[in-house]
């Protein structure tokens, strides 16, 4: 063949290179569209529907257009979207199979799904993208659970309970085992009619500003409402330093001052650290003293 401007190329070099192109397209790994995107799900659907009316009509079909645009639609539904931690409860036993592996703890299906119940009304903020972000998050959940799996696999296991027999093991510890009975009485206020409806009012009166509110904080998240509402509600902020960076606590009563420096001293002093203060509990009559 003879080009042009005089340029000869041959019959076997036109096939050769045809050839290399032919062999360079084949070794393109196949697609699998399925893997990519759920969308493509919708294909199969489909298929049958627009080769019928491809061939009837000679072109797109408009029933078979909105059709796919209806599934598509409803697959897209709350992509992207963040969801709260409750909307993925409950989780399966496949789920519960691959968190024991992964946290290395053999909690059952049902305290995973309690605890993921009890994380949600704690943390209501917690906003996660998809199941695998769940996932992670109870894994860490789980590997930082304390209580034991031969204790809370139990079907009757509620947490109130466990924190309400915990509380009155602590007390028993301090005071003896004469106290065999131990019922929490929240502090009853009666200066305005909002306080008497409502005496747990949890951080909502503490300035978001304050070295205070922030410890609080930490703790509720550590502790739970429970200990917050019966121990730290009780601890009255009189002042905040900020020159010697300490925090002034006054106590309900002289008990609950002793409770909370021997059960929770070291928390309280870990979350003061944190934001480089200290803490003194102050007793009626008493002066104070430091922690």
């Amino acid at each position: 063949m003879i080009s042009k401007w005089g340029e000869v190329k041959s019959t076997e070099e036109q096939n050769f290179q045809s050839e290399a192109a032919v062999n360079s397209v084949s070794k393109i790994p196949h697609l699998n569209y399925r893997n990519t995107s759920p969308i493509s799900d919708l294909g199969s659907d489909l298929d049958s529907d627009s080769k019928d009316d491809d061939t009837s009509s000679g072109g797109v079909n408009r029933q078979s257009c909105q059709k796919l645009a209806n599934m598509i639609a409803s697959k897209v539904k709350g992509w992207g979207l963040p969801q709260k931690l409750e909307e993925f409860h409950p989780l399966t036993e496949d789920d519960a199979f691959l968190l024991r592996i992964r946290s290395d703890h053999d909690f059952n299906l049902n305290f995973i799904n309690k605890l993921m119940m009890r994380l949600s009304k704690q943390r209501p903020n917690n906003d996660f993208f998809n199941k695998q972000a769940v996932l992670s998050y109870m894994t860490s959940a789980l590997i930082h659970e304390k209580r034991l799996p031969s204790l809370v696999n139990n079907e009757s296991f509620n947490f109130m309970e466990y924190e309400k027999t915990k509380l009155l093991r602590q007390v028993q510890e301090l005071y003896g085992n004469k106290i065999q009975q131990l019922e929490i009485i929240s502090k009853k206020t009666t200066t305005t009619a909002d306080k008497s409806q409502s005496n747990y009012l949890g951080l909502s009166q503490l300035n978001p500003q304050s070295i205070w509110y922030k410890v609080r904080k930490y703790l509720l998240e550590l502790h739970g409402e429970f200990i917050d509402k019966s121990w730290f509600s009780q601890l009255e902020a009189v002042e905040e330093d900020m020159t010697c960076k300490k925090i002034i606590l006054k106590p309900a009563t002289t008990f609950i001052g002793d409770w909370i420096k021997h059960n929770y001293g070291r928390d309280m002093l870990d979350a003061c650290k944190s934001h480089n203060f200290t803490f003194e509990f102050i007793q009626a009559d008493k002066g104070a003293r430091a922690m």
